[in-house]
């Protein structure tokens, strides 16, 4: 919902909800398994991984964070979620294959025109 609200939607088709609904299972996982496979991430954050909904707060919080790294309303660093002890960037809010999930999204909702392309490339 939050990443439909930021792009400006505010309903959909049934159809198209359900499909962003599993795109967005797929995205969570691919967050989970950048996270186990992770050499440089703190093991404190690998202790989550063991109860459910520690598991998807975290990987929501990590799909949260390079949202608002690639939308163009929230440039400024300010606006960026953080986390104490703090994630390797580059191997979750600034990975490639992670930007390129979300922009895969943004273009099943029609709303890539939000987003920016080359995010790495812009800080």
């Amino acid at each position: 919902m939050a990443f439909l609200f930021v792009s400006g939607l505010s309903s959909m088709r049934r159809g198209l909800w359900e499909k962003c609904q599993e795109y967005l299972r797929k995205i969570n996982r691919d967050i989970a398994q950048l996270l186990t496979h992770s050499r440089s991430i703190d093991q404190a954050f690998l202790q989550f991984f063991g109860d459910e909904f520690l598991r998807l707060l975290l990987t929501r919080f990590i799909f949260c964070s390079a949202t608002m790294r690639m939308h163009k309303i929230f440039r400024e660093t300010r606006n960026y979620p953080e986390s104490y002890p703090q994630l390797p960037r580059d191997e979750t809010v600034e990975n490639p294959h992670l930007q390129k999930h979300i922009l895969e999204l943004a273009s099943i909702l029609d709303v890539r025109n939000v987003f920016l392309e080359n995010t790495i490339d812009d800080y």
